[in-house]
């Protein structure tokens, strides 16, 4: 562990309010013996608080709530506020967009994915 940015904070594991620490490597740990005082190595294995996300149809960059549904595109929400949106390919690839820092990143094998949505209309269809 090295030198602590932050102190004080809510553990990661849920028991303790104000106990949880993080080093300037990003390490984390939680001086409360509740959890057992288990390190967090650069935070990878802290646990998310599942309450604070959420899944929904976000109409947004001109596409509706219906258009979203079709295509099985979803957003994520944490603590209420929009922060990526994945798009689902059928061999199980994602593509994921961030909100906040416009980023984007995959999931998942694309060397034989097709355009997005390809699969929703039926072949030889043309709308």
């Amino acid at each position: 562990m090295g030198k602590w940015v932050s102190t004080g904070g809510a553990c990661p594991c849920g028991k303790s309010s104000d106990a949880y620490a993080v080093d300037e490597n990003n390490n984390g740990y939680c001086f409360s013996g509740k959890c057992g005082g288990k390190p967090f190595i650069n935070n990878k294995d802290a646990p998310e608080d599942k309450s604070l996300f959420s899944a929904e149809y976000f109409p947004h960059r001109g596409l509706n709530k219906l258009t979203l549904e079709k295509y099985g595109t979803l957003t994520k929400f944490f603590s209420g506020s929009p922060i990526e949106t994945a798009f689902f390919y059928p061999n199980g690839a994602i593509k994921v967009r961030g909100f906040v820092a416009k980023t984007f990143r995959t999931q998942g094998d694309f060397t034989n994915t097709h355009l997005f949505g390809k699969n929703i209309f039926d072949k030889g269809s043309k709308r």
